[in-house]
């Protein structure tokens, strides 16, 4: 367990916050249909939908090089950047990010720093050692190019899951 200056000043949880604005659209009959069980569900499934958008535009956008630690590191950066000083403090979720102790800046910044990274090396071993899983020409060894992106996705449903959740 983190200690308590470690752990960032959220007001709600952005998930369980997302779900609640999408049901004000519904209408109340539509809303009322919607069993609690689903909730929590939906909140984490938004969650790591987030960190797996990341993966997925991180595998479609780069160019055919060697992939390091350091841009996965960027990667992860990027990711808490977005989140931390963008939409969390815009939507009202958590103060402004120079408002926070030091500990709560550190902590989720190394998060996802290791998301990051764990995204990139998920890329680079699929990319390197997984052509079956890719279907990828045989004759080649590597993956696609339009396959990539799509594994890179999932398997940081993973790394999310495991750094950030």
């Amino acid at each position: 367990m983190l200690p308590a200056d470690a752990i960032p000043p959220i007001k709600e949880h952005p998930g369980e916050f997302m779900i609640r604005k999408a049901e004000r659209l519904l209408p109340r009959s539509t809303r009322r249909k919607i069993p609690e069980q689903a909730k929590p569900v939906l909140s984490n499934a938004l969650g790591l939908g987030y960190g797996t958008t990341f993966g997925a535009l991180y595998a479609a956008s780069r160019p055919e090089t060697k992939r390091t630690v350091g841009e996965g590191a960027l990667l992860g950066l990027a990711t808490w950047m977005v989140g931390y000083l963008g939409w969390l403090p815009a939507t009202k979720l958590m103060p402004p990010i120079w408002k926070h102790s030091p500990g709560q800046i550190a902590t989720p910044l190394a998060e996802h720093a290791l998301y990051g990274i764990g995204t990139v090396a998920g890329y680079r071993w699929l990319k390197e050692k997984g052509p079956r899983l890719n279907r990828a020409d045989q004759s080649t060894k590597k993956c696609s190019r339009n396959r990539c992106p799509i594994l890179t996705f999932v398997s940081s449903v993973f790394v999310t899951r495991a750094v950030i959740q």
